[in-house]
Order: C-alpha cells, then structure tokens, then sequence
C-alpha cells in the first residue's frame, strides 16, 4: 500500500519491482491523474488506485498488505506530514510482521550562524545607506517579531554555519509509534558552541530510514547531505546572540505543538543558562 500516492509513481516502482498488488490510496482528485499514468504504464492489472482518505477505507474494502510505503515528510519532518494516515494505515491494513517503508523517523537541530539573513531581513533597516538617510530602525522590531513567529522553513544552511555539533529531538520507530506521540514533541539541549560564536537560530532537520534503525537506505534534509526539496527549517532567536569565551554552551528548549489545523504546527524555542 502507497499511503498518499499522489501520482502513484512509488506505487508503480513497487509493481514494476515485483509487488502482486499495489493500493494507490489518495485523498485528493490527484488520484484521477495517477488512475491514468498507471493505465499509460501498463500497470492497471497490479496497481489499484483508490481515491479515498485512508483513513475513511474499511478493513473490509481490501486485503491487508506486506508492506507499507509512503513519502509523508514534511518540513522539518511533522509540519503538513502524513503521518498520522499512515499510522493509520499501519494499524488497520498491515499484516504481522509487515514493513513499514520508511521505518524509523529522525529529527535533529543544531545552533546556526545566518549572517547574511540576518542583515537582509534586519540590519538592513539600521543602516542609512541602505535607507537612503531615513531613520527606519522602528521596522526593526516588528520584523524580529514576524521572524520568531514564522520560522523558515526554506533555508539551506551552509555545513559551516552550524555552531556545534547537532543532537537527536526526537526519533520514531514507525512500526510501534502511536498518533498521540505526535501531539507534541518537547526537548531541552544543551549546545557545546564554538567559542565566540555569533548565533541567530536553532537549524531543525530530519533523516528516515529505509529498513530498521542500522539498515536501508538513508535519506537525509541534513545541512551537510545533497539538498531536497524539504531543505533545512531555521528558527529564528530574535537577537542576534554573541556567544563569549566564559559561555561555551548554549541551552535550548524547543517544542512542536500540533495545533487546531490539521498537519499543522506550532514551534516554541526558549533559550535557557544551562549552568
């Protein structure tokens, strides 16, 4: 089963390696397009498209299957992700002992140094040059404010901006993980930074493994792996954080909170003394 097949390519590559059956389940009318790229393919015998939520599927309706797939990520792994269907699907379609694919969750953060964004997105209201003489150093404040309340969810952040090395926020074994872990995930680190190292925010991430925790195919959103498409989420501090030779660690206490949309989060970041 391909949960949120979108065009169904995933579902098709599993029937050209071999699958008897493949569910195509999508919720969206992008399901009326992989109907037709399956049937342009060939691949109508084996691949089923179904265009319902998973969610809404009876355990009636079909064969419960070997393997589940699915490409639910989303920035920084939970926002606008899938899986909450797929655990879904996990509990109501897969037989014991099936696998999930991928199986294991990963979502790691480390402080990162922005300079450049920082000056385009702040700075550059305090210099006069840039502001043609024009005192506009009040645009300041409400631009951090928007910056802290909207993380970016777009960056691709240098390897060398990274202030220290990353640590774990959260892993999941996605054979065993239950919806309610999802609700919210609440970490406090502490960060050996490099010394005298100027900081602007917390770079989050995610890896998924293929196959268990040591095995399969790894696909990494690290700063230092190939860029996707889901690059790199930055939170921003909302000051501009100098770190001194008397202050080599930096606390952080960062929380994902679903909110009352659905696939949507919230993220809280404070930072804490941690002697």
């Amino acid at each position: 089963m391909d949960v949120g097949s979108g065009t169904g390519v995933l579902a098709m590559f599993a029937a050209k390696a071999g699958a008897r059956k493949v569910y195509a389940v999508e919720g969206s009318s992008i399901a009326n397009l992989a109907k037709e790229l399956v049937k342009s393919n060939g691949l109508e015998e084996v691949v089923t498209v179904i265009h319902r939520r998973v969610e809404d599927l009876g355990v009636e309706e079909i064969e419960k299957v070997d393997i589940i797939i699915s490409e639910f990520m989303g920035f920084y792994l939970l926002h606008e992700s899938m899986l909450d269907s797929v655990i879904a699907a996990r509990d109501k379609f897969l037989k014991p002992g099936g696998l999930m694919l991928p199986s294991v969750a990963r979502i790691y953060s480390a402080p990162v140094s922005l300079p450049s964004m920082w000056k385009e997105n702040v700075e550059i209201w305090i210099d006069v040059d840039q502001t043609y003489g024009l005192d506009l150093s009040g645009v300041v404040e409400p631009t951090l404010k928007t910056l802290t309340l909207s993380p970016k969810v777009d960056e691709c952040v240098p390897q060398e901006g990274l202030g220290s090395e990353p640590q774990l926020v959260w892993e999941a074994d996605l054979t065993t993980v239950e919806a309610k872990a999802l609700e919210t995930v609440d970490r406090r680190m502490t960060f050996p930074v490099t010394p005298k190292a100027l900081l602007h925010g917390l770079c989050v991430w995610f890896d998924v493994q293929g196959i268990g925790k040591t095995s399969g195919t790894l696909l990494s959103t690290s700063p230092w792996s190939e860029p996707t498409h889901w690059k790199q989420t930055v939170v921003i501090f909302g000051r501009q954080l100098q770190m001194s030779e008397g202050q080599p660690v930096l606390g952080c206490h960062l929380v994902f909170g679903k909110t009352e949309k659905p696939r949507q989060y919230m993220i809280g970041l404070e930072l804490f003394d941690p002697s």
